[in-house]
């Protein structure tokens, strides 16, 4: 692709969204290409890369509702991990053939809109520039990596990576000293894989993670086979109908309704079936009155005791006092 090109659409973004943008737009009859700054398909799950990387959405309806890939497509994990997203979409490239209007290792550097030619000018780091008539951002919300203002980070003389720039190569830390900044989602996930395998680890905090259990474990073929009969085409109808695209959603009824035997059965049964239910399959309340937040809190720690024995430990990772309402902030 050089020079100018008067495009239909132009996409920038190989994620999920781009490449289901790329599909149904040329299956549409647009003319239409995809800007891509890494060398792979992926969008988020090329960058991520990093130790322990994994999504935290069943796989049912982590992927793409086209029937003519998830007939022939079988996952291995409840939860896939980063390897097996990629691996997914080199067989949706393999089924689709995207990647032929993809332009890879391309980032778009700025965009201006002309109201007199009702197009956009966009323009890249390799020279390319493109005049589409419509420009759709398949970037995601939070793909900027943020580096904090540290003093010193420059002049530090050991390694530094970012979890969202980690090396495609990887990095060997068996045997390192290693420090991890942050308890976010990515956070967490490098410390689990990098624990059992440094020489020393040390975490800085600001802020304990709530984290939920995944309760992961494999998916047989036979599962799967028998899924597709039936039940994909019902769950991925259910993904619009709900809240947050899950197949489950919030229960119609207030938990301060319910006895405290009933709340703690309910908790107890989410709990149980591991995943974002906890939250999002919970009563409609649990995020508005303050006092059965408190619960759901002192239900989440309960449990979380159960696993850590070292006092201060406990003290730092699930303190008595909340270090903010249950369920309302995003790590």
């Amino acid at each position: 692709m050089s020079g100018h090109q008067n495009l239909d659409v132009l996409i920038v973004g190989a994620g999920f969204s781009g490449v289901y943008q790329l599909h149904k737009l040329r299956k549409a009859g647009f003319s239409v290409k995809l800007f891509e700054a890494g060398n792979g398909l992926g969008g988020i799950w090329h960058w991520n890369c990093y130790p322990g990387a994994r999504v935290d959405s069943d796989f049912s309806v982590y992927q793409l509702s086209l029937e003519e890939l998830w007939k022939d497509w079988n996952w291995v994990e409840k939860y896939p991990g980063r390897q097996e997203i990629i691996k997914y979409f080199n067989y949706v490239d393999r089924k689709l053939g995207v990647s032929r209007d993809i332009s890879f290792n391309t980032r778009v550097t700025s965009a201006s809109f002309n109201t007199t030619t009702n197009r956009w000018s966009v323009f890249t780091d390799t020279g390319i520039t493109v005049n589409p008539h419509f420009l759709i951002l398949c970037t995601g919300f939070a793909s900027k990596p943020l580096f904090p203002n540290i003093p010193g980070l420059d002049n530090f003389q050991g390694t530094v990576h970012h979890t969202s720039l980690w090396p495609q190569a990887g990095v060997d830390m068996a045997g390192k000293r290693v420090g991890i900044i942050g308890t976010g989602a990515s956070g967490v996930q490098v410390i689990q894989e990098v624990g059992p395998i440094a020489a020393h680890l040390i975490v800085f905090q600001r802020t304990p993670n709530l984290a939920l259990p995944m309760n992961q474990s494999p998916v047989s073929v036979a599962t799967q086979t028998k899924m597709k009969e039936e039940m994909y085409p019902i769950l991925f109808k259910r993904r619009f109908q709900t809240t947050n695209g899950f197949h489950y959603d919030q229960l119609d009824r207030a938990a301060s309704d319910l006895s405290p035997e009933e709340r703690y059965l309910l908790f107890n049964d989410l709990w149980s079936k591991g995943g974002f239910r906890y939250i999002i399959n919970s009563c409609n309340d649990i995020t508005s009155n303050e006092k059965v937040n408190a619960e759901v809190y002192a239900f989440w720690r309960k449990r979380v005791l159960e696993r850590i024995r070292d006092p201060e430990m406990q003290r730092k990772l699930a303190p008595e006092k909340p270090p903010h309402p249950f369920g309302v902030k995003r790590h």
